[in-house]
């Protein structure tokens, strides 16, 4: 069985996603390995084309939880990079060693996010720029939308 600590963090995780608007889940993963142990998999994709993966392995040390490893990716809809938030143990210089986060033109030192900041961010950057982009092109053509969708996006909240 697992323990209660973890049942509260997924039911956290779930109750975030379920907030994001509009989204489609295509992968939601919870593997259980041990009752002290989980693995966490989602791939969602917004109504905008952009994919948000995110991969956890969480343990309970003690009370506490620890992410033994992390990674949360966003790209926009034709692949690029958005931001990735991950701990992988590839940039040992940055004060926030291993944790880091990829920007599409450099890496910065930061410590983890919890995922509901991941998640709202996402659902924030969908907001921002769906209605800017709206309210800018309301009656115009609809592949300048889309291109001028893209360009911003590609600079949308790259701090």
């Amino acid at each position: 069985m697992l323990h209660e600590a973890l049942v509260s963090y997924l039911a956290a995780v779930e109750v975030a996603v379920l907030r994001c608007d509009p989204v489609y889940v295509e992968r939601y993963v919870e593997e259980i390995l041990t009752p002290e142990r989980v693995n966490l998999r989602l791939r969602l994709r917004f109504d905008h084309g952009y994919l948000l993966e995110i991969h956890e392995a969480v343990i309970l040390s003690g009370h506490d939880l620890m992410h033994l490893d992390y990674r949360y990716h966003c790209q926009d809809e034709r692949n690029r990079l958005v931001f990735r938030y991950d701990s992988t143990p590839h940039f040992p210089d940055l004060a926030s060693f291993p944790y880091h986060k990829h920007l599409p033109d450099t890496v910065i030192a930061t410590d983890r996010p919890e995922i509901e900041a991941v998640l709202q961010k996402e659902s924030l950057i969908y907001r921002h720029w769906a209605q800017r982009i709206d309210a800018f092109f309301k009656g115009s053509f609809p592949d300048k939308r889309e291109a001028m969708g893209a360009q911003m996006a590609s600079n949308a909240f790259c701090t």
